[in-house]
């Protein structure tokens, strides 16, 4: 029996992901930094950036990050609040802002998973919010007061820098997707 183009091309999709799946499974561990912000302390951009600097963030290097908000809070009534906040700023209107999607089944602490391959510092400052409306990113203080959070709300930047040499960059979806996968945040979709 002649196998299609589709069924050949599905056979030999497999064997390469689980090949893949098997070298991420090998590479080293993963040593997550943790930098706390409150979200009164985003709205000074230079102590944004003192921060990241004193910590070595290289913007040409591969970074694997997430978010995770540390204060408790009701995560159905911001996954609510964020999809207002998303209608009025959809694409097309004056005040347009690239939000990510914003998922049905999350963990109520995770609200990110995302991967840089050379911009990490550029991509931070699209997700607090100090750069382009037209980029995807969180654009965190862009919608926190519209979701009525307080100067005080804490999150966590999780980031790891991913050493990878060139065979092994196409690794970096996967080990985002197994992150995304596991955390189940409250923004952005996995696969990308």
């Amino acid at each position: 029996m002649e196998l299609t183009e589709y069924a050949i091309a599905i056979k030999n999709y497999k064997m390469k992901i689980t090949k893949d799946f098997r070298i991420a499974a090998k590479i080293t561990p993963l040593e997550f930094k943790v930098l706390n912000f409150n979200t009164k302390e985003l709205k000074d951009r230079s102590l944004f950036e003192t921060r990241i600097n004193k910590n070595q963030v290289e913007n040409g290097n591969t970074y694997l990050y997430y978010f995770k908000i540390v204060d408790s809070f009701n995560h159905q009534d911001l996954k609510i609040k964020i999809s207002r906040f998303k209608e009025t700023h959809r694409k097309g209107m004056a005040n347009y802002l690239a939000l990510p999607k914003v998922n049905e089944s999350t963990l109520d602490k995770y609200l990110y998973v995302g991967k840089s391959e050379d911009g990490f510092l550029s991509r931070l400052r699209i997700h607090f919010g100090f750069t382009s409306n037209g980029t995807y990113g969180l654009h965190i203080l862009k919608w926190f007061e519209y979701c009525g959070i307080s100067d005080h709300f804490q999150i966590e930047l999780h980031f790891a820098e991913v050493k990878l040499n060139n065979e092994q960059n196409h690794l970096l979806e996967i080990m985002e997707s197994a992150l995304h996968h596991e955390l189940k945040p409250i923004l952005g979709r996995s696969g990308h």
